[in-house]
């Protein structure tokens, strides 16, 4: 590739705080310091704040009329016929890649760009998804076992589906072993909880991550005694899941379990700093989500030498194996927002008893953070985005392979509407489809920037309360 080349991105934008914009950034990052492409960016949950990235980012939450999707469904077609990319990359849930298939066919064949496209497979797949990979030139998924579970379905895909983890910034999310634990705990989450075992979930109060269960596991060990503290590090209200009243039917209070603010914007995020100060300022993290693609808060809490409780469900038993302890997740839940699809209901009472074994003896888990700090450290960023780079250019390099387009009328006419679309600077975007109002550029916000490691966070005077759930091993 090279700065010629046209990629169009299709994902939840760079400066969103959410799993999927820290990937995509991370990929696209790493594609463009190898080549320059030239990058267009249809942002996902984006509203069009300043930054200082090197590409053009459009908010697909702003084009948005009789559509009330955030994707910028209505907009994605425009957006290709616009861009005329060579490559076309995307980050999304298969399912809401099926939904959006006929329409990226349409202007593949008739501008044929290469497709790339990354997914995460947290569950069963329906064969309509897994049929729709074998149309992607490179489909890409996160773990080897989720593409078992998709070739089982497609056998065609074994030769075709690629496996490539995420990886995580040691730089930034890292052991502060150079800070006492207790000056740690006082400093993140308040003096009055330095004799307190912290327990920590950051994750989206979501139907799919089940946070009441972790108020329930809560309440259990305090019954049995216990007076451990639990920060949800999440919206307390989101998808008519009220923590606060959920915590006060279980008889808990601002002293048990703390949240974020009421209202406070999900994809606005705090620092990656001060994330790292969380984690490190916790006895343990615990999660009781139902299905999961990666779970980037586990990687990122083993690069800070964190003891991990997990849901016993793939992939996470796969990826966390001797790496974390493990609690029941045998039940069975299905989620109107999951395409009707079934997943593993955590036991909050088996995650009540892995909470206990921590409180009575931490230290007989310290194997367990060495293994998920080594699994960590070998997934560090550095060792992943050469991956994307290779792939990015094996996709460019046999871009004519994959369509088996001779230099033809189409051909040239691909080259003949594209010339035309860059002889005014953006490659055929007019002014009716993106304003100089619909740009943005300018500084990074705060809440994205990674190289402050001054600020501190002081969850015990700017956060409310909530809790969670899981099992054992």
């Amino acid at each position: 590739m090279n700065k010629k080349t046209i990629i169009a991105v299709w994902a939840d934008a760079p400066v969103v705080t959410t799993g999927f914009g820290r990937i995509a950034r991370e990929i696209i990052g790493s594609i463009y310091e190898d080549s320059k492409p030239e990058i267009h960016w249809l942002g996902i949950n984006y509203n069009g704040d300043p930054h200082n990235f090197p590409y053009q980012i459009y908010p697909a939450c702003r084009f948005m009329s009789n559509d009330k999707s955030t994707l910028g469904s209505a907009y994605l077609e425009r957006f290709l016929y616009k861009v005329k990319p060579d490559i076309f990359f995307c980050l999304e849930d298969p399912w809401v890649i099926y939904g959006h298939w006929q329409m990226i066919e349409r202007a593949q064949k008739e501008l044929g760009f290469t497709t790339i496209f990354y997914m995460p497979i947290d569950s069963i797949q329906y064969p309509e998804w897994t049929e729709t990979m074998m149309k992607i030139d490179v489909p890409v998924v996160y773990t080897e076992w989720g593409k078992k579970i998709c070739t089982k379905i497609t056998p065609k895909l074994e030769k075709k589906l690629k496996v490539i983890h995420h990886g995580v910034d040691t730089s930034v999310f890292k052991p502060l072993d150079d800070i006492s634990p207790d000056i740690l705990k006082s400093e993140v989450y308040g003096k009055n909880l330095v004799n307190r075992t912290i327990f920590l979930n950051i994750n989206r109060n979501t139907p799919r991550k089940q946070l009441a269960l972790c108020l329930e596991a809560l309440a259990l060990v305090k019954k049995q005694g216990h007076n451990p503290f639990l920060y949800l590090h999440a919206n307390p209200i989101e998808f008519d899941y009220n923590l606060f009243r959920i915590g006060e039917r279980l008889g808990l209070t601002e002293q048990d379990f703390m949240t974020l603010p009421k209202g406070f914007p999900e994809h606005a995020g705090f620092p990656d700093s001060d994330i790292c100060l969380l984690y490190n300022g916790a006895d343990a993290i615990i999660s009781s989500t139902t299905a999961e693609g990666w779970g980037l808060s586990f990687i990122e809490a083993a690069a800070c030498k964190k003891l991990i409780i997990y849901p016993d469900l793939e992939p996470l038993t796969s990826l966390l194996y001797n790496r974390g302890l493990p609690y029941e997740a045998s039940g069975r839940v299905y989620l109107t927002q999951d395409i009707s699809r079934p997943h593993q209901l955590p036991s909050y009472k088996a995650l009540a008893q892995q909470m206990i074994r921590v409180i009575k003896g931490p230290k007989k888990f310290d194997h367990y953070k060495q293994a998920a700090y080594k699994w960590a450290v070998a997934h560090d960023w550095s060792k992943i985005r050469p991956l994307w780079v290779k792939l990015f250019n094996e996709a460019y390099e046999n871009r004519n392979l994959y369509h088996s387009r001779s230099k033809s009328s189409d051909d040239s006419k691909h080259d003949r509407v594209r010339d035309s679309g860059r002889k005014n600077g953006h490659p055929g975007f007019s002014n009716v489809f993106l304003s100089e109002n619909n740009r943005v550029g300018g500084r990074r916000t705060e809440s994205d920037d990674r190289s402050d490691q001054s600020s501190r966070l002081h969850p015990s005077k700017s956060i409310k309360t909530a809790e969670n759930d899981n099992q054992e091993s």
